[in-house]
This record gives C-alpha cells, sequence and structure tokens, in this order.
C-alpha cells in the first residue's frame, strides 16, 4: 500500500460515510485536522468563478414587464407608486410594506435574475426578490440611488453607497443564514481546539458520550458554554506544565489552551467566554456584508419587508446572541429580529 492509499484509507475511516466527499465542509475539516492544511490552499490549478452576464437589471425588468403586459415595448422604465423609506447608514430596525399598486409589478420580478454566463439559466447568486427590490426603490420618490452590488464578497445591493444584503426566508422573526465561515482560518482552529479537548474531557468520563454529538460544524451558541466548561477542566490543571515539559501529547495540549486564553482571554466565566467566540465568528461575517452601519433585509412575497440595522454593539449581548445563534453544516444562522430588533 502506497503513501496516498494510506492517507485515503485513514481519511475515508474518519468520515461518516466511509468515504470522503470534498463538498462536506465536515470532511474537508476532518482533512485539515489530520494534515494541517486545507485542500484549497494548496490547489495551484486554475479556478473557474461563474460569473454572471453583463445584462443589467434594468434591461432584464423592461423585458419582463413586457412580457407579462405591464408596459409595451419601447415604453419607458414604469416608477413604483409611492416613496419608501430608507433611513440611510447607521438606520435602526424598521418594517416597510410594498404598497397595492405596486404589487402586479412586484409580482412579476420576485423570481427575476440575471443567466448565469455558463448556463444561461438564472443565476442563483440572485435571489428572490432582489431584482423587485432594486426595482421598487431605484424607480420610485424614495430618493434613494440603487446600484448592483456582490463584487467579490460584497453585499446584493448598495442604497446610496450603503449595503444592503437581501434574504427571502418565509418568517422575519426565522433564522437567516450568513454562510459558511471556513475562510476563518483563526476561529476554524480555535472552534477545533476547543471541541477537541471537550470530546476528550468526554472520553475520560465515558456517560458524558451519551447524547448528541456536536463539533465545530454542528452546534448551537448556547452549546458552547459546557464547551468552555470542560477547556476549564484542563486549563486549571495544577501539574500540566510540567506534564507538557515532559510529555509531546500534554505540551500539545498546553500549547492549545494557552492559544485560547490568549485570543479569547479569560475563561473563567464559559458563557463570557462563549459570547466571545461567537462574537468574533459574526462580527469578520458582518463586516463583509453588508458591513456594520448596512442592512439586511428580509422580504416577503406578499410584499412584506424587514430591515435589520447592522449594528455592532448589540452583539456584546452574548446571552442573546448565544441563544439565536447556530452552526448547521459548517453554515452561520441567526435571529435577527431578536438580536437586531
Amino acid at each position: 500500500m502506497d503513501l496516498l492509499d494510506k492517507v485515503l484509507l485513514e481519511w475515508s475511516a474518519r468520515t461518516e460515510k466511509g468515504y470522503p466527499d470534498l463538498n462536506n465542509e465536515q470532511d474537508l475539516v476532518i482533512f485539515e485536522s489530520m494534515f494541517g492544511f486545507n485542500l484549497d490552499e494548496k490547489s495551484n490549478g486554475p479556478t473557474t468563478v461563474l460569473q454572471e452576464q453583463s445584462t443589467s437589471y434594468d434591461d432584464l425588468i423592461l423585458k419582463r414587464f413586457i412580457e407579462v403586459g405591464i408596459i409595451q415595448e419601447g415604453s419607458p422604465m414604469p416608477r413604483s407608486s409611492r416613496r419608501y423609506k430608507f433611513p440611510g447608514e447607521n438606520g435602526n430596525s424598521y418594517f416597510e410594506n410594498v404598497y397595492k399598486e405596486d404589487l402586479e409589478a412586484w409580482d412579476a420580478l420576485w423570481n427575476l435574475a440575471p443567466p448565469a454566463a455558463k448556463t444561461g439559466t438564472a443565476s442563483k447568486g440572485v435571489g428572490a426578490g432582489e431584482v423587485a427590490l432594486y426595482w421598487l426603490y431605484n424607480y420610485s420618490e424614495s430618493g434613494v440611488k440603487v446600484t448592483e452590488g456582490r463584487e467579490g464578497s460584497g453585499p446584493d445591493l448598495f442604497f446610496d453607497g450603503v449595503g444592503v444584503e437581501v434574504k427571502a426566508e418565509g418568517s422575519h422573526t426565522a433564522k437567516i443564514g450568513l454562510g459558511r465561515f471556513s475562510e476563518f482560518k483563526e476561529e476554524v482552529r480555535l472552534l477545533t481546539i476547543l471541541f477537541g479537548l471537550s470530546t476528550l474531557t468526554k472520553v475520560l468520563q465515558p456517560k458524558e458520550l451519551e447524547g448528541k454529538v456536536i463539533n465545530p460544524t454542528n452546534f448551537r451558541g448556547i452549546e458552547l458554554i459546557p464547551v468552555f466548561e470542560s477547556f476549564n477542566k484542563f486549563a486549571n490543571l495544577d501539574n500540566l506544565s510540567q506534564l507538557a515539559s515532559q510529555y509531546g501529547i500534554f505540551k500539545s495540549i498546553y500549547d492549545n489552551i494557552e492559544l485560547v486564553k490568549t485570543e479569547i482571554g479569560n475563561t473563567s466565566d464559559p458563557t463570557a467566554a462563549a459570547g466571545k467566540m461567537v462574537n468574533r465568528l459574526l462580527k469578520k461575517k458582518l463586516a463583509v456584508k453588508p458591513k456594520f452601519g448596512g442592512f439586511l433585509v428580509n422580504l416577503k412575497k406578499n410584499g412584506s419587508m424587514k430591515f435589520f440595522g447592522i449594528n455592532e454593539e448589540k452583539l456584546e449581548d452574548y446571552g442573546t446572541v448565544l441563544n439565536t445563534f447556530v452552526v448547521q453544516q459548517s453554515k452561520i444562522g441567526l435571529n435577527y429580529s431578536k438580536v437586531f430588533g
């Protein structure tokens, strides 16, 4: 058996399916924990990025309005009938509704998206309601200039230069996804250390292995509290530094504990420490899109809109954040209505 076979065999043995799946985030995390690097970091081959065609939202909207009979060919872009509010940067959360006079156009544009360059089908990068929202504000008396976003990893739209991320969940109080966090290597490493020590504690006390298995790719914020309790059991061992000077495995544990202490700070209060850990993840995600001072708006097809003002200070309410934060298959979810009002 050559080296490659041994690597694949060991990796396969640790995966849930019994074989590695490159589309499974947890399998990639296992690989990184085994070999110390992420597969993406070592790939030097060409990367194919699915780009949208240059067709602007304006062209798409006009074409759709003609198709459904709202306007005739050659007619100018119709305007929404009312003024819709937008408070600008650092505004508070608020509700807005599409007026009944605009619902026909809103409905016609609801699922509209520009075609992807490679397939010609609607781009999955543009979600339900996004083009409708663009039209509603840009072609109205709202006094807001709306431009297309999504350059790099930026927000979906810009309202007068303010980032607005667009979602279309069935409820304004549902958990809304922020996407994956695997690009945040420091936070992934900290979580891997914390859950690793927690698992080691449970191995030493077999009864604690019973029940739900949590790991860095699947956990609720509130479940980080007992993880930090386990961490403190190791951190407070009297002779850990002495063992670390004699045995390699304890040196590794000691170094990892010191790293967590350096990055998180005082861990004596598990709730506060868990809150800081989640806070780090959320700040990094939200700082990219829609950015602090911007908005996430949740849209409903019936015209109901909830704009959530993304205020950095509200992430300091650890109790609320921990109870509304979740990671599922390495994707972050948060109840915006409870955190941002």
